[in-house]
This record gives structure tokens, sequence and C-alpha cells, in this order.
């Protein structure tokens, strides 16, 4: 850089020292760092000027400007006048178009103002100082595949923002460049050329599927209980060596017990205890675990093999509404007597039925009337017994005039003020 000095026996008067100071010092120097060593001006200088904070360009004294700066730029390049306003209008085109940057002189400061609006722009930069490659990667981590002259600053930057750009970086993986990546990705452990345990662990703590990518000396039982954090397949080829492990496993992920072949009682209830529907996965359903299992969720009854018809009731009491019509099949008799209680939709899932249990199950719930196409006299009596507003469910061929004035003493004139009880089915 070029130093101006001005010896002290150099007379001149004040008056001119503005003119001098364009024309003389600027002209031979770039306003950085300018050196004025006669001691009556500095103070006068100093105490009239205006120093950009940014570079410590001069750009004023007093009201004459000598130099102007943009002050989007953190370099400023310093533009005066008309050169100022021409860089202005071509930021603005580069802000819609970064291909213009091929058609111009690339200076500093439109490089910049090119990669700030997009990274992609740095392709087209032949000279590519670090502060426009590191704006360009942040902009567009992918746009480390188009700097030249790479620097572990530079490739921290792009990784920070994106880790899977790992494989665009061509100098040596630093420990601090990958973990940077695999924290920020869920597949730059395929690109870590030297894996290491805490490159392994900040993998599969961000993304547990990153696991399969981790190599087997690195498999320990610390990072495959990370890694279940996220993904509780990762002991699908994981062989579980002890008991006191599997019981770790089942801590972080219920779901894990599927993996396990040597289940004891105590795991098998500690899962479903916590959530029942983890019966499908127990290999021996004993009484007691598929109780535990119950209590928890009656839904766990569809993995109950071959219940007992005391269970079912038990179960029914419980859920009756999704228990019949998805698990139970062929119910008996005291199962759909114990079920039409609630729910009469569960008539739908019984045949065959002789009339005795079809006149049980009226006394239970008069609306399953409705289910029954073969309806008795004793049925229909019985059903508007329970409500007279059951009529509408009485088939065509019942409602003879017995009928009615059975109805009619049950419920009196009221009830045949509703005419859609006598519409015929």
């Amino acid at each position: 850089m070029k130093r101006t000095y001005i010896p002290d026996n150099y007379s001149i008067q004040f008056n001119d020292l503005i003119e001098d100071i364009q024309n003389i010092i600027l002209k031979e120097s770039d306003n950085s760092y300018c050196t004025i060593v006669c001691k009556q001006w500095q103070k006068i200088i100093l105490k009239n000027s205006h120093v950009c904070k940014t570079c410590n360009k001069i750009t004023k004294i007093y009201d004459n400007v000598l130099w102007v700066t943009d002050n989007d730029d953190p370099f400023c390049c310093g533009y005066f006048g008309k050169s100022l306003e021409n860089y202005k209008a071509i930021k603005g085109i580069l802000n819609r178009d970064y291909y213009f940057i091929r058609k111009i002189y690339q200076s500093i400061g439109v490089c910049y103002a090119a990669v700030k609006s997009n990274g992609d722009a740095l392709q087209y930069i032949k000279k590519q100082p670090d502060i426009v490659c590191l704006e360009a990667v942040k902009n567009n981590p992918n746009a480390l595949v188009h700097v030249k002259n790479q620097t572990e600053e530079i490739c921290l930057a792009a990784l920070k923002k994106n880790g899977g750009v790992l494989r665009y970086v061509k100098i040596n993986q630093t420990d601090e460049m990958c973990v940077e990546a695999v924290k920020n990705s869920d597949y730059a452990l395929e690109y870590v050329n030297n894996q290491t345990y805490e490159i392994c662990f900040a993998s599969v703590k961000n993304d547990g599927n990153t696991f399969k990518c981790v190599k087997k000396q690195y498999q320990t039982e610390e990072i495959i209980l990370e890694a279940l954090k996220t993904n509780p397949n990762v002991l699908a080829n994981v062989e579980i060596v002890s008991q006191d492990f599997a019981l770790k496993v089942l801590k972080i992920s219920l779901h894990a017990l599927r993996y396990i072949d040597e289940q004891n009682e105590e795991m098998c209830l500690e899962a479903v205890t916590q959530n029942g529907l983890c019966l499908e996965w127990v290999k021996n359903k004993t009484d007691k675990i598929v109780q535990a299992a119950l209590n928890q969720n009656t839904g766990a009854f569809k993995f109950v093999k071959n219940p007992t018809e005391e269970l079912c009731i038990e179960i029914i009491k419980k859920d009756c509404y999704s228990v019949i019509p998805e698990t139970i099949k062929n119910p008996t008799e005291n199962m759909l007597l114990e079920a039409v209680k609630v729910n009469p939709y569960v008539m739908n899932y019984a045949e065959n039925l002789s009339d005795e249990t079809y006149l049980k199950l009226v006394k239970q719930n008069g609306q399953t009337l409705s289910y029954i196409k073969n309806q008795t006299r004793e049925m229909c009596l019985e059903a508007i017994k329970q409500a007279p507003s059951n009529f509408k469910y009485i088939n065509k061929q019942h409602r003879t005039e017995e009928m009615y004035i059975e109805l009619y003493k049950i419920g009196g004139d009221a009830h045949f003020d509703y005419p859609f009880m006598f519409a015929d089915n």
C-alpha cells in the first residue's frame, strides 16, 4: 500500500489544504491509512473530517465530499459520484438476474452483490476473494462446489447450513467439519472419510437412521441407545446380548420389544403396563401379562389368542363398542347378552340364534328388535314394554289390532301423535 508523506517544511496556505488532499494524497494512494505528518494539519483534519468506520477512509472534510462508499458493502469499495449510481444500478440488475455478472467488470463489490443475491453466481466469478466465497455459501451451501480455493472457514460456513455438502469439500476433512456436517444432515455420515466415535455419536443423535452407516467398531451400546431415540428399528440388525441391555432399550422405546428374542416376564410387564398394544410382540402371553395389557388398553384384546368366554365378557363390559365388531367372531349367547346392553349393533354379528335367545336379547335391550328378521309376538310386546318408541321396529305383519291395543295400554293416547310409529316397514 502506498503512503504519502508531506514534509514539515512544506509551506502551503490552509485554503489549499483540501485541494492538495484531493489532487496529491488521494491521487497517489488508495485513501487507506493515509499518513499526514504535518502536526498542525493533522489536528485540523481529524477535527473536521469524517472517516468511514469500516475502512478508515477519509470521506468528507467540512462539506467537501472526497470519497463515497456504499453502506451495503461490508468492505467499502469506494465509489464516487456517477460510479456510485452505476454500481447501485448494477446491484439492482444482479438481484433479478445473477447471470449478468458474466457481462460486466467483476469488481469485488459487484461480485459480492451477485453472490448475496444468489450463491450460484460464484461459478461465473473468475477471481474469488474469500469474502465473496463466504457470502456465496451462506446464501446457498451448494455453491461450495464452485469454490476454487476452499478454506476451513468457508467449508464450515457451508456445512452449518447444509451438512450434505460435505461431499463437495476438497480439502482435508477435519473432525470439526464432520461433526458440523452430521449435525445438519441425515446422510452426511456416508461422506465422512475417517469416522470417529464423536462423529458417529453426533450423527445418530441427529438422526437414528444414520446408524446404518456407522462402522461396526463404533456400534457400541451408547451409540445404539442414542440412535434408538429417533429410530426404533435400529435394533433390526443389532444383537441384544444381555437382559440388562434389553431393559435399557425398553426404557427408551417400547417398540423395541419386537426385536428382543430372550424375553422375560419382567420386561414384558414393563412394556404392556405402559402401552398395552405391546402385547403384540410378547412371545409368551401369560394370563398376568394379558391382564396387565388389557387394563392399560382394551384394544390389546385383538392380540389375545383363543380368549376364554369369561375374558371376552370382562372386556365387553369395559369396551363393547370396539371389541365385538373387531375381535370377537361368532359371539356366544352370554357375550351377546352383555354386549346388547350398550350396543345393539353387535346383533349384526349374531347368526342362527333360537327364538328363545332372541327374546332374551330383546329383554336386555328393546332396540335389538330392529336386527331380528323373524320376529315373534312375544319379542314385539317385550320391546314396546321397554319403550313405546320401539314400536317402529315391529314388522308389518305384527302390527295388528291387538298390538295397537297393547301399545295404547302401555303409553296412552300420547303415542298416537307420532305417525312414524305406524309407518309400514
